[in-house]
């Protein structure tokens, strides 16, 4: 995974977005059983990619739990993209702190994006990421972050197309190899 970063100094893409087929809107607590599928989605997705994107069993009931919390906490923003009454998209994004030491200080990170393969390439995902963004701004943050999977490249397109670039790689080494 690459972790990629969008200073706030830098304005959002200025081309023009197409009209989103989908209402975006904070999500609901009877959003989270579709947040969940397609956070499951997305994950099989990732592990087909790589499987080193493995969960444990019970893996949709705690992400289930996480997403509630997340809609509770003042630090979090999950907006869900509605398209004919049913969930077709979300995102997750997160306040964080760096110590002072560090220049950026407040920074959104956003954990997750997702969109249904059939409403992709539509403007929703597009979408997501402006009202992310817009709820990050709100925050005062001098940045937003994310990991992309290192073998997904049409997520690396996406969050280059919204302005992201490559800004440090996170590396992964399983604690039962041997050691070289």
């Amino acid at each position: 995974m690459s972790a990629m970063r969008f200073s706030v100094e830098r304005d959002m893409p200025r081309d023009a977005p197409r009209p989103c087929p989908a209402v975006i809107r904070p999500a609901r607590r009877s959003d989270v059983d579709g947040i969940a599928l397609l956070w499951q989605e997305m994950m099989a997705l990732h592990f087909d990619l790589d499987s080193r994107f493995r969960f444990v069993a019970d893996a949709p009931t705690a992400y289930a739990r996480h997403i509630r919390r997340s809609m509770s906490s003042r630090r979090a923003h999950v907006a869900v993209a509605e398209a004919s009454g049913r969930i077709v998209g979300y995102v997750l994004a997160e306040l964080h702190e760096r110590p002072p030491i560090y220049p950026v200080g407040i920074y959104s990170f956003i954990s997750d994006l997702c969109v249904e393969p059939s409403q992709r390439q539509r403007g929703i995902g597009r979408a997501l990421f402006r009202a992310a963004w817009r709820w990050a701004l709100s925050c005062g943050v001098t940045a937003v972050e994310l990991y992309a999977a290192e073998r997904n490249p049409t997520a690396f397109a996406f969050w280059q197309a919204m302005g992201f670039s490559p800004y440090l790689r996170l590396m992964r080494r399983e604690a039962e190899d041997p050691p070289t």
